[in-house]
């Protein structure tokens, strides 16, 4: 009995001390916390909607390319079938070889296009994360916010600490002007 009386006494004075070294963390500031919603900032700023229209039209513009491709060189099959029989062995496998370098050769071209286009929309989705920054810093300086927390990341919270409206007509009144730049392959 006496060892769990003992055990019992440690037990609430580590507590007790326990709580004694806690206190210096009770004087940290009240948070004050601001919600932003970055992705409606990346889809729906005037800067946002020009950069994926730009990215689009690249994609469009690749896609037809691939098509016309595809067409082409399904033509080419066809013809190079029609000559098998009129054609050597010999000169139907040379030709058949040729035709399926231009087959990888037009393959690798997209893919290496479409690369492209892909490094070219994330260099300027940092442009444009860039050019949003600042008017988040101010905004918290503004507010007198000491945390900014992801919307979708926060299940409840009043909409007042939301400053997502703001920071997007900033960025709109900015109207950063974000290039999708190819660099390499070109179209």
């Amino acid at each position: 009995m006496a060892v769990c009386g003992v055990a019992a006494a440690l037990a609430v004075a580590g507590g007790v001390a326990g709580a004694q070294q806690a206190a210096p963390s009770a004087t940290l500031p009240v948070a004050r916390i601001a919600v932003v919603d970055t992705g409606a900032l990346m889809r729906d700023s005037k800067p946002a909607r020009r950069m994926l229209a730009q990215i689009e039209t690249l994609n469009a513009t690749l896609q037809a390319d691939a098509s016309e491709a595809e067409s082409r060189l399904r033509s080419e099959r066809d013809a190079l079938n029609a000559q098998r029989n009129v054609l050597s062995e010999e000169g139907f496998q040379q030709r058949a070889r040729a035709f399926e370098e231009e087959v990888r050769g037009t393959q690798m071209g997209i893919q290496e296009r479409s690369r492209a286009i892909q490094l070219a929309q994330q260099k300027a989705q940092s442009q444009l994360r860039a050019a949003i920054e600042p008017i988040l810093k101010d905004l918290v300086t503004e507010t007198g916010a000491t945390l900014l927390l992801e919307r979708q990341r926060v299940l409840l919270h009043d909409t007042a600490m939301d400053i997502t409206a703001t920071a997007l007509a900033r960025l709109d009144a900015l109207d950063p002007q974000i290039e999708v730049t190819l660099t390499g392959a070109e179209p």
